[in-house]
């Protein structure tokens, strides 16, 4: 039957082209995932360099590894959340600082009585920052320039 067999070739290239595609965006999240592996590793391996060369103390040296490992895919990170945020609307960045931020805002008693909107506005303007634990950030009476 001719038409089974046109029908059938069709569903074919028709599959073969749906796999391709697949592979080819698996292909590419592999490389991904292979240049930030390289990237991180070439850091480490500088880090590493640096503390050797310095005879730093190896339980430090383990310490400043690991922050050295957690700061690079937190980088990672905020880099991708900044450039998809950077393309969107002014609007639409507001609504998904809001989004993101909001119930954290407005625990704090300086926002006790502002509107949504004002709090987006400071929303955008939040940017991370890291701490070890026990570090200190601030003190008592110290002029700020910050929110912490």
């Amino acid at each position: 039957n001719t038409s089974e067999r046109i029908y059938c070739t069709f569903l074919q290239i028709f599959g073969t082209v749906v796999f391709a595609t697949i592979m080819n965006q698996l292909s590419m999240v592999l490389d991904n995932m292979n240049f930030h592996a390289q990237e991180k590793e070439f850091r480490l391996t500088k880090c590493r360099r640096f503390l050797r060369k310095h005879y730093v103390d190896p339980g430090l040296a383990r310490k400043i590894l690991d922050w050295s490992a957690f700061q690079y895919t937190n980088e990672i990170q905020w880099q991708e959340s900044k450039e998809i945020i950077e393309i969107l609307p002014r609007s639409m960045r507001t609504s998904l600082a809001l989004d993101l931020h909001e119930q954290m805002l407005s625990t704090i008693p300086l926002f006790f009585q502002t509107d949504s909107e004002f709090i987006g506005e400071v929303a955008l303007l939040l940017v991370p920052e890291r701490y070890n634990s026990g570090e200190k950030v601030t003190s008592y009476g110290q002029v700020a320039d910050s929110m912490y």
